[in-house]
């Protein structure tokens, strides 16, 4: 489905979800924001909003002490 001219539009497919995965292990195995974006075809600014996105539903879902659930994400916090 397209937006309107000039917005953007989110996916919420399978394949838009099976990225995410990717890029979040990609980031896990130390490739840095911007390599990751590059090969996804998108900003740095975006990945790390996705990947923000995804830390905080895992914090605010998992039930887990935050401190747990972070250490899940090491590079969190760096720039």
């Amino acid at each position: 489905m397209a937006g309107a001219p000039g917005k953007r539009t989110r996916s919420n497919s399978r394949a838009s979800d099976e990225r995410l995965l990717q890029a979040l292990r990609l980031r896990a195995q130390g490739q840095e924001n911007a390599q990751i974006a590059a090969q996804f075809g998108t900003t740095t600014g975006g990945l790390r909003r996705d990947l923000n996105r995804i830390i905080g539903a895992d914090l605010a879902e998992s039930g887990e002490p935050a401190a747990q659930v972070l250490r899940a994400y090491p590079w969190r916090g760096e720039t």
